[in-house]
């Protein structure tokens, strides 16, 4: 019998200022982040984050990072709160999730 390998799964959360508007605070979205990769039984392999920088600005520090570790292969899975956390427009959304696609996540 083979041995399955172990899905790695890391995740992004981002805030644009201290009092987020929609009430989604870089706390909860960790532990709902978290929450989720253990429910699946997923590895989590990284944590990723941006505070004080809109979804606009595709040159953020840390979603800079998750993307450089998608590309090394380093994860299989990424997990946000929801799609505007690491993008504000449709047209951005597509084209990193096809970004991602193509990496293999």
């Amino acid at each position: 019998m083979t041995a399955t390998k172990a899905i790695r799964a890391a995740y992004y959360v981002r805030v644009s200022t201290s009092e987020q508007v929609d009430g989604t605070s870089l706390q909860s979205q960790h532990e709902e982040c978290r929450r989720l990769i253990a429910a699946h039984g997923w590895e989590l392999v990284g944590d990723y984050g941006d505070e004080g920088i809109s979804g606009k600005e595709r040159n953020r520090p840390g979603w800079q990072a998750l993307l450089a570790d998608a590309r090394a292969r380093k994860l299989d899975k990424i997990v946000v709160h929801s799609f505007s956390r690491f993008s504000r427009s449709a047209g951005d959304t597509v084209a990193q999730t096809d970004l991602l696609w193509s990496l293999g996540v």
